[in-house]
């Protein structure tokens, strides 16, 4: 099993609040910090699903983008009666 974390943020305009947190919600990312100077949004997936969301973004003002790059652990079918201590 696979996933990067993203944190992005971003900012837009009043009458285009709205629709950054419709691309939010289709992303299932999650509104960490909301304040006057922009959403930060933290958002989990494939690198490919990461990177569409971030391009997604792109239409507003986006400040900053911090990734963790890939991180995986086996799956409990990969564990043979193994207990990790």
């Amino acid at each position: 099993m696979s996933r990067e974390l993203a944190l992005v943020k971003v900012r837009a305009s009043g009458e285009r609040y709205g629709e950054l947190l419709d691309v939010v919600q289709l992303y299932n990312a999650v509104v960490v910090d909301d304040s006057s100077d922009g959403l930060i949004v933290e958002l989990t997936g494939s690198e490919s699903f990461v990177l569409s969301c971030i391009r997604a973004f792109e239409r507003f003002e986006l400040l900053e983008v911090a990734r963790s790059g890939t991180i995986a652990l086996g799956t409990t079918h990969n564990l043979h009666s193994e207990t990790v201590r």
